[in-house]
């Protein structure tokens, strides 16, 4: 069955490539800054590796935190070299879902910080073990003095993106952050002001009243904040598997067609991330990468703060979409 279906995979969408290499040495020259990745509801550590090695290839070490609060598609634990699995968890009718999400949230900000601890333990040189069964094939002492850990970025999608506002409250460890189309309903009663610098990537299809208002509770009369549209995206663009999917009727199915071509709304992703990141570490900001913001500027739909002072009616215009009124 699984070898079956293994090759019904490869006739559909084909090879799958990363172009990354395994245990590579990491480059002397300097020390590269942290950033600290966040994922989304029903995904893991490997769903986002296009963004990951994207900023990764532009001289960032990535610490992508794989969540263990039921929020992830699967996950697991290592105790005594046999895995213990979680699976995601459902929440049921007799539970109230803020009260689901926000516990989750809570627990999520703990391993957040406790990926930033294990970093700055691992370029001190200190001693950590690594219980994966394989652990041999990783050296994790080349990340001793590698690191500049002393202006981190936080940055997460959906989700993630949450985890990312409650970490910066939390933790003035981190320096920034970056929120990849926030779901910020687990935040709905939290009385947070993060001071850090923010930045609001969001696509057009996951816009709904309550979270476009909540977003907009973090910019009003703070500088150093943003919010951006990218016409024609869905929410799932931010993942790997709209790139993967090669056949336009399953990605319809399930949700991740885009009238942007997903390549596109990943590099324009991902190159935002990197100007803000550059700018806000006063770091020289790439020519290339303000040329192609500069070529798609029609993609894209940055919300002023004069729009955002307006009704409902000035976002919507933003991306000639529509605003959902539920929670989503």
């Amino acid at each position: 069955m699984h070898l079956g279906c293994t090759h019904v995979w490869k006739l559909l969408n084909g090879k799958v490539h990363c172009p990354i290499l395994k245990n590579a040495d990491i480059s002397t020259e300097k020390k590269w800054p942290l950033i600290v990745f966040s994922h989304g509801m029903g995904c893991s550590r490997f769903a986002y590796s296009r963004i990951c090695t994207d900023l990764a290839s532009h001289g960032f070490v990535v610490a992508a935190t794989e969540h263990r609060d039921g929020s992830g598609a699967v996950s697991f634990t290592m105790e005594g070299g046999t895995q213990n699995w979680i699976p995601h968890r459902r929440i049921t009718d007799a539970e109230k879902e803020y009260t689901v999400r926000n516990q989750q949230l809570h627990f999520r900000v703990a391993e957040v910080k406790r990926t930033m601890d294990l970093a700055v333990k691992l370029n001190n040189g200190g001693e950590v073990t690594n219980v994966l069964n394989e652990a041999n094939d990783f050296d994790l002492g080349m990340f001793k003095n590698c690191m500049e850990v002393s202006k981190p970025v936080m940055a997460g999608h959906s989700y993630g993106g949450a985890t990312t506002l409650l970490t910066l409250a939390q933790d003035n460890r981190f320096k920034q952050g970056l929120v990849l189309d926030g779901w910020l309903f687990p935040i709905r009663d939290e009385e947070i002001s993060p001071t850090q610098p923010i930045v609001f990537i969001n696509t057009e299809s996951f816009m709904n009243r309550q979270n476009i208002n909540r977003m907009k509770m973090f910019l009003t009369g703070i500088k150093d904040r943003r919010m951006v549209f990218i016409k024609g995206s869905v929410h799932q663009n931010h993942i790997d598997a709209p790139l993967i999917f090669k056949t336009g009727i399953i990605k319809k199915i399930i949700g991740m067609q885009s009238d942007t071509d997903p390549v596109l709304v990943l590099d324009l992703n991902d190159k935002l991330m990197l100007h803000f990141i550059w700018t806000n570490l006063e770091m020289e900001v790439d020519k290339d990468v303000v040329q192609f913001l500069e070529h798609h500027d029609t993609v894209l739909i940055e919300a002023s703060d004069d729009g955002l002072k307006q009704e409902d009616s000035t976002l919507q215009k933003l991306t000639h979409g529509e605003l959902i009124s539920q929670e989503d």
